[in-house]
C-alpha cells in the first residue's frame, strides 16, 4: 500500500504539470471522481461479481455508464455543444440625426 501511495503523489504531480494552470482544477476534478468513485464501485462489483458472475457484471457495469454518460450529454448539451445561428439576424437601426 505504501509504494502505492508515493507512485500516485508522483502521478499526481506529473499530472498537475502537464496540465498546465489553464486545466489544473478540471483534471483535479476528473482525477477526485475516477479515485472516490473506485472504492464503492469495487465493493458493489465484488458483491455482483460472487452472485451473478463477472460477465454479467461488467455488462451490468458498461450499460450503467452508458446511460449516465448519455444523461449527461442530454442534460448538458447546450454547454458541451453550443448550437450556431441558422438564420441571418436582422440589421441594427441606424440613428438618423
Amino acid at each position: 500500500m505504501g509504494v502505492q501511495s508515493v507512485a500516485m503523489i508522483s502521478m499526481t504531480a506529473t499530472l498537475l504539470e502537464a496540465a498546465g494552470n489553464r486545466f489544473r482544477t478540471r483534471a483535479m476534478g476528473v482525477r477526485m471522481l475516477a479515485v472516490y468513485g473506485m472504492a464503492p464501485g469495487l465493493m458493489g462489483s465484488g458483491v455482483l461479481i460472487e452472485r451473478v458472475g463477472y460477465s454479467w457484471t461488467i455488462s451490468a457495469c458498461c450499460a450503467v455508464g452508458l446511460v449516465f454518460t448519455l444523461l449527461i450529454a442530454v442534460r448538458w448539451r447546450a454547454s458541451m455543444w453550443p448550437r450556431k445561428r441558422t438564420t441571418a439576424s436582422a440589421p441594427a437601426p441606424q440613428h438618423v440625426s
